[in-house]
């Protein structure tokens, strides 16, 4: 995860830079890692990923990316066609594609951040069928999606069903240049943002 000089994590930073824009009373708070905003009597905190303005309900929905798929479907977002399967349905060789079309995307349903053990542009039933016998010893639940590359990602912050903020989502990546390995291309990488 790439931090910023205050600590702060692209997203945090770009909410906060944002505040500062529309001139708001914020504050940097280091030790959190992120930084306050006082509306009033009112101090808000912001951190990674986490805003004063989501609830326990709102984070429990976020963090299991099938629902919240399915919500900004319902809402008329445009997401990706999925389908969710349990450990169980796959040792019971119960589930199905739901009519997916290859390439596919398979990932954790809940508690996965970062792009962690997350598997794109799966091509065949073969190599899916592999990956899902692999993340199963590690998860219950997974989500398989279509997979559309090259595609921009945005992290919205709502508040009383107004956007506040958006947050351009830039996944991290190097390119290498026949001198330096992997290690070093990162950590320039990580330099230079």
């Amino acid at each position: 995860m790439q931090l910023s000089n205050d600590g702060m994590n692209y997203d945090v930073a770009a909410y906060f830079r944002s505040a500062r824009e529309l001139n708001l009373p914020v504050k940097v708070v280091k030790e959190i890692g992120g930084f306050q905003l006082k509306l009033g009597t009112t101090i808000y905190f912001f951190r990674s990923k986490i805003t004063p303005f989501n609830n326990a309900v709102a984070n429990e929905v976020a963090n299991n990316k099938y629902c919240a798929n399915k919500i900004l479907e319902k809402a008329g977002i445009p997401v990706p066609k999925g389908t969710g399967i349990t450990k169980q349905e796959f040792d019971s060789n119960s589930w199905n594609l739901d009519g997916l079309k290859f390439p596919l995307v398979i990932k954790p349903t809940v508690g996965s951040c970062w792009g962690i053990d997350v598997l794109c542009n799966i091509k065949d039933h073969e190599t899916l069928q592999f990956h899902l016998n692999s993340l199963f010893k590690k998860y219950n639940v997974l989500s398989i999606e279509e997979f559309h590359g090259g595609l921009v990602s945005y992290r919205v912050l709502v508040f009383y069903g107004k956007v506040i903020g958006i947050v351009k989502r830039i996944p991290a990546q190097v390119v290498g240049d026949g001198k330096h390995n992997i290690l070093e291309l990162i950590a320039r990488e990580n330099k230079a943002r």
